[in-house]
Formats: C-alpha cells, sequence, structure tokens
C-alpha cells in the first residue's frame, strides 16, 4: 500500500498496489513528480518485480521482471534526473543492479556489485549528471560504474588509496560532486567521479552516518545515535564543506534507526523515515528549528497519526461510538477514530498496560497494570484517573452497563446510576471462563 499524504490538509490518498505486489521493499520517485516506482519481495519460485504508476491517476504504468536475479526482493530504486531510466539493486546473495528503460520496459545494464555473497550492498543511485553512471556503496563496496554494451564498467579514478572502501551511504551534489559515508563516520568527497577529499570531523568523531541528503547549499546526514548534522558550503576551499548545526532526535531509543530522509522542495523542511522498534513512524523538522535550537535536542513533529512503537497487547471497541482503545507494551494507550482513521488521544504511562476496556458511552475506560485497575475518564484531550481498585496483574477487564440492581453485588462499582463496573476475576490467576451479556444487560462469571 501507498500512502500519499497532504501535510498542509492531513489527508491521505492510498494506492493498494497488491494487484501487482506481494511485499513492497522499497520505492522511488521520479523528478518529474509524474511517476512512482514500487519494488517487492516474492517467493522463492517467483521473480520479483518492478512496478511504475502514474501519480495522477495511480493507474499502473508498468510491470517488469527480471529473471537474471538470485534474490528475491529489490532493496534500492532510483530515478534519472530526466525520469526515463531506472535503476534497480537486488537484495542478497547476488546484489544485481540493473538499468531499465522503464518506459519500454527494456533492461539496459545488468551485473553484479558486490565484492561476495556475504559482503552486503546497501545503497545504489544514478548520476544526475549523467544516466550511464551508477554509484553503488556497501561493505567493501564503493564503486562508479558506467553502463557500457550491457554490463557495468568501473570509472577510473574513483578510488581513495585504501585497500577495502565500504560505504554506508551516499548523496549526489551539484557541481559533478558526490558524499559517502563510512562505517568509521568519515565522510568521503568525490568530484568528478573521483575522490578529492575526507571532511573535517569534530572533536571526538562521529558515530556511523547512515543517510545522507541534498539540502541547499550542502547536505543533511542522521547518524545511528539520532544525531542530525547540517553542513554548508565552506569558505575554505580545501575543506569544500563545513558542518554548521548538530542536534539529537529527542526520545531516540538505542535500536531505532532512520532509514530514510527527504527535503522538501522549498528546503524548509526535513521529513524522517524512523524505524521505532517493530513500527516505523514518518516525522518531520523544520530547518529553523535547527537553526534556532538552543539545547541539545529537538522535538520531532509526526506526520499522520503517532503510531505505537512496540506491540500492541490490548485492544478493545466502544459499542456505540466508531472509538477504538489500544495499550502497547511503549506503556501508551491511545484512542483511534477508526471512521476518520484518526488518532484521538494519547496516554503515557510510567507501565506497560496489561488491558483496556471502554465503557459502551466511550466516556469510561477501564486500564489494567501490574499494581492496579485504573478507572478514567476520557477527555477531549486527555484520560484523567477518577478510580484505583487493588488489582494486581490484571489481564482482563470489562466496562459495562449493568441494571441498577448490579450495584448491590460485592464485586462491583457503582459510578452513580446506571453505570457499574464488573470485577470479572477476584484472584486474576486465570483469564475468565464465560461471560453472558443476556438482555438484562448482566454479566455473569461463572
Amino acid at each position: 500500500m501507498l500512502v500519499v499524504h497532504d501535510a498542509e490538509q492531513n489527508l491521505q490518498r492510498f494506492l493498494p498496489a497488491g494487484e501487482s505486489l506481494n511485499e513492497i521493499t522499497c520505492m522511488a520517485l521520479a523528478p518529474s513528480l509524474k511517476a512512482v516506482a514500487l519494488a517487492d519481495k516474492v517467493g522463492p519460485d517467483d521473480p520479483c518485480g518492478i512496478a511504475v504508476f502514474d501519480m495522477a491517476t495511480f493507474k499502473r504504468r508498468r510491470h517488469f521482471t527480471s529473471n537474471e536475479m538470485l534474490s528475491h526482493q529489490y532493496i534500492a530504486l532510483s530515478f534519472s534526473a530526466d525520469s526515463k531510466h531506472l535503476l534497480a539493486l537486488g537484495g542478497a546473495p547476488d546484489y544485481m543492479l540493473s538499468l531499465w528503460q522503464w518506459e519500454k520496459a527494456k533492461p539496459v545494464c545488468a551485473g553484479r556489485v558486490a565484492a561476495g555473497p556475504d559482503l552486503p550492498v546497501f545503497e545504489a543511485s544514478i548520476c544526475p549528471f549523467d544516466p550511464t553512471v551508477s554509484c553503488a556503496v556497501g561493505t567493501a563496496c564503493l564503486k562508479f560504474q558506467r553502463a557500457v554494451d550491457g554490463q557495468w564498467r568501473g570509472v577510473a579514478g574513483t578510488g581513495t588509496g585504501k585497500r577495502q572502501d565500504d560505504g554506508l551511504s551516499h548523496c549526489w551534489l551539484p557541481g559533478e560532486r558526490c558524499v559517502v559515508s563510512t562505517p568509521e563516520g568519515s565522510l568521503l568527497l568525490f568530484e568528478s567521479f573521483e575522490y578529492r577529499v575526507t571532511l573535517p570531523e569534530p572533536e571526538g568523531g562521529r558515530a556511523a552516518i547512515n543517510k545522507i541528503v541534498m539540502y541547499k547549499r550542502g547536505f543533511v546526514c542522521a547518524d545511528v545515535t539520532g544525531t542530525i548534522r547540517v553542513f554548508d558550503r565552506s569558505s575554505e576551499r580545501q575543506q569544500y564543506f563545513a558542518e554548521v548545526n548538530t542536534v539529537s532526535i529527542d526520545g531516540f531509543g538505542e535500536l531505532d534507526r532512520v532509514i530514510s530522509m527527504s527535503v522538501s522542495p522549498s528546503n524548509d523542511t526535513l521529513a524522517l523515515g524512523v524505524n521505532q522498534g517493530s513500527c516505523g513512524q514518518i516525522k518531520s523538522l523544520a530547518f529553523s528549528s535547527i537553526e534556532y535550537n538552543k539545547g541539545h535536542s529537538i522535538p520531532l513533529d509526526t506526520i499522520g497519526a503517532a503510531l505505537h512503537s512496540k506491540e500492541i497487547t490490548s485492544l478493545d471497541v466502544c459499542a456505540c461510538k466508531p472509538v477504538l482503545v489500544t495499550g502497547s507494551t511503549d506503556r501508551s494507550v491511545r484512542l483511534w477514530d477508526y471512521e476518520e482513521s484518526a488518532l484521538l488521544i494519547s496516554k503515557e504511562f510510567p507501565e506497560d498496560s496489561l488491558s483496556v476496556s471502554l465503557h459502551p458511552s466511550g466516556f469510561f475506560l477501564l486500564v489494567g497494570f501490574s499494581d492496579k485497575l485504573r478507572l478514567m475518564t476520557v477527555l477531549m484531550e486527555d484520560l484523567k484517573s477518577i478510580r484505583e481498585l487493588a488489582i494486581k496483574n490484571c489481564r482482563a477487564c470489562t466496562c459495562l452497563l449493568y441494571t441498577s440492581d448490579a450495584a448491590d453485588e460485592e464485586d462491583s462499582v457503582d459510578l452513580g446510576g446506571r453505570r457499574i463496573i464488573k470485577k470479572k476475576n477476584k484472584t486474576l490467576a486465570q483469564e475468565p471462563e464465560a461471560y453472558d451479556d443476556g438482555d438484562d444487560d448482566k454479566i455473569i462469571d461463572r
């Protein structure tokens, strides 16, 4: 599924690519903004394919596959500057690099770029100044290659003088330049496919930079620790570029990774794809915030609904409203409007929630924790605790509407009128065996 998000109107359009592709692994938007390419991951008996869709109509324009690849997925796609050629990098074990005239579904060049089956290649892209030249970076792989007679030929003078050149990420810059990051945190600058200089490093060095994107007069990069660095043209001729701003992403965990970055056409906003544990999230950051930030860290704005960053362990649906609640091991409880596909409320707690239950009216919420069961009232933008029950490790709870005679039961709590909470399992050593919600709106534990 491809999602096109309008940040100003907060609207989304969906492109269901399931008829053409299985599991989308990478994508690329043409510089003309008229086409988008999606690649998939397939089973061992099927060739993986690439589908190109029209951005105006969302209709598929081309779909082509390669039978020469041993891999079952593509890991990188790149359009040429004129949007006529498409470069595709396959995954392990062969890391096949293919160049296509995608409008004709015609292969132009193909060949393996990895130094070995156990040495991965991470990125590949087409040179914006010469559509016949590509750059591929990976372990023991830093190559500029030209398509000649259907094969990749190395461009002379691309080495850095080291025995092995390792690369993590790269970015093409104006002036026929390309900057490449290494696992040691170094930034190598190439000009006309020839190595020029290693950019100066700050005291203490840098962490490994895994994403680089062009910006205005320079480029922006993000490292594995969640630090964003902005580089601008340097007044020192021999340095080319200098680091002018550095900020850290607020709340960036040890397992979080920046997996993609993009700069808006107006060069005022940076979008980041952040992999947070088991879930990805798209976030944005204004460059003005980086320039005027006085602290060491800076918070990011979430594009679209703020998703859970870890597994969802509990869920309940309101009977009278289009609202559902989710609890997760990321220590947050969230209320959603499933008709509008919008996040209503997000509340974080000091510990993980074990169970959640919405009252049929949607005005009350039960949340079970390891030490207590909390009854909360649902406000406009917050959840407020109004009652706490001394029930430990509550992994199952239900908030229902009862008749008035149920208020006399020892294991129920009267909220006034007909609203009653039933404490379903006093010992909580096991799940309740059965429930009976009859016409009299009572619940019975057996």
